[in-house]
């Protein structure tokens, strides 16, 4: 089974596939990266603007029309700090939802640091 997990967050939405197969490690297939660039759409109110919320639609729009090509059975759709931490979070993940058909999931700051040390563990194991 083709999974994708599709992280946004705030300079990319990255989608990483990969082969799952029961009783092994999952096999990394593919990357991609579509610009989202947050950082300067964040208010003072702490509010994530039109424009910064429209890069994200496009960021996750073109990652899912690519998950068919890589035959991706499934998406998980996941959300980090720049939108979590948004003023209008729920306003920006209704949004991706109306537009993309899929309502991002949030990653606490715990989760987000868990997965990115054990990703930075896996790698600085695996053979160039």
């Amino acid at each position: 089974m083709r999974l994708g997990v599709l992280d946004v967050g705030s300079n990319y939405a990255q989608l990483q596939i990969v082969e799952a197969t029961a009783g092994a490690p999952p096999l990394p297939l593919h990357a991609l990266k579509a610009a989202t660039g947050l950082a300067e759409s964040i208010d003072a109110s702490q509010c994530l603007d039109g424009n910064g919320i429209e890069r994200v639609c496009d960021a996750v729009t073109q990652s899912l029309e690519a998950a068919p090509h890589y035959e991706v059975d499934q998406i998980y759709l996941f959300v980090t700090a720049a939108i979590r931490d948004a003023a209008n979070r729920e306003e920006v993940l209704d949004r991706v939802a109306a537009e993309c058909g899929l309502r991002p999931q949030l990653l606490t700051g715990l989760q987000e640091a868990r997965l990115t040390y054990r990703t930075v563990s896996v790698r600085t194991f695996l053979p160039a």
